[in-house]
């Protein structure tokens, strides 16, 4: 809460997510030589910041927005349905009924 990510940092974490953000392949030849591809279909689709002026910077949520987004491409969006109701006892004590 109340952090915002840099460019580097964005990237960052896509990259320690496993997620890379290049889209990068390699493989072994049969002389031994090791090849690399990219595959631009892989790249991470990179949010536009969240905040654009003094400096560019992005939220958490939009990290894991980015790489939901990216494991789900193809697919049907990533989203969770389900009728359920919190019990009062998880939020804690209403702090607004204290008496005075």
């Amino acid at each position: 809460r109340d952090t915002f990510l840099t460019c580097d940092q964005f990237n960052e974490l896509l990259y320690a997510s496993g997620v890379s953000s290049s889209g990068s392949a390699s493989y072994n030849t049969k002389s031994g030589k090791k090849v690399s591809l990219l595959d631009s279909e892989d790249i991470i689709q990179v949010p536009p910041p969240a905040i654009v002026r003094p400096q560019r910077l992005w939220t958490g949520k939009q990290v894991i927005s980015a790489i939901l987004d990216h494991i789900t491409k193809g697919r049907l969006p990533f989203t969770v349905k389900k009728r359920a109701k919190v019990a009062r006892e998880y939020f804690g004590k209403d702090e607004s009924k204290k008496k005075a």
